[in-house]
């Protein structure tokens, strides 16, 4: 909300983190134990004690927090580039390893825009691992084929 908003952007310079601190927090949740992700850790800086979870911030405020203003930037271009390059790489290779994946994509790049990169990113990895591990790389046309002579049989 606003309020939230207007509350870490006018404390900003009083936050104790390292600049890359969204990502390497968000992805140390994934070692055994208690890790709290990014969003709890700026909640308790804030003095924050509303119930719930903690304030994860959105793609812009990530980059912001990693690298101010341009950083917003470069990280929207980003994301906009490897979203179109995984279109493009399926538009040229339509299998199915390529569709999954840049469905995969597309929901983390929608997702990275209201949880931010870092807290999706963990998901998307096992994700992509997943896919890229058990789906074997078929065009789609080939499976048409496989599925016309299994029917005329």
């Amino acid at each position: 909300n606003v309020l939230n908003i207007s509350t870490i952007y006018s404390n900003i310079e009083s936050l104790d983190f390292s600049p890359w601190d969204p990502l390497v927090k968000n992805l140390s949740m994934l070692l055994p134990g208690h890790q709290p992700d990014f969003g709890m850790i700026i909640k308790e800086q804030l003095g924050l004690t509303f119930s719930g979870g903690g304030m994860t911030p959105t793609i812009l405020g990530e980059g912001f927090i990693i690298g101010g203003k341009f950083f917003v930037f470069l990280e929207v271009f980003c994301l906009t580039y490897i979203l179109m390059t995984a279109y493009n790489q399926f538009r040229k290779n339509p299998s199915l390893r390529h569709q999954i994946l840049y469905i995969i994509l597309a929901q983390w790049s929608v997702l990275s825009l209201i949880r931010g990169i870092g807290n999706v990113l963990v998901n998307a990895l096992f994700d992509i691992i997943i896919v890229l591990l058990l789906i074997p790389s078929v065009h789609s046309s080939e499976l048409v084929r496989e599925e016309q002579v299994n029917c005329d049989a």
